[in-house]
């Protein structure tokens, strides 16, 4: 039969082992949620940077009024 010091131990060991899992799964989805926030970010920057190049290039291209 196991004494009171190495039951303490053992269930010590045990929540130590939940808490680092728990801890793990929480890391691992901040982390996915960081990677999704990122790749948003990045698919907004390169549409608005399509969509200034494209009217960067219209206005370049545009047809000039004479003033005289």
């Amino acid at each position: 039969m196991f004494d009171i010091a190495q039951q303490c131990t053992q269930a010590g060991n045990a929540l130590l082992a939940a808490q680092l899992a728990a801890l793990r799964a929480y890391a691992e989805a901040m982390l996915d949620g960081g990677m999704l926030c990122a790749e948003r970010h990045a698919d907004v920057y390169r549409t608005t940077l399509a969509t200034g190049t494209v009217a960067a290039r219209q206005i370049m291209w545009a047809p000039v009024d004479p003033v005289c």
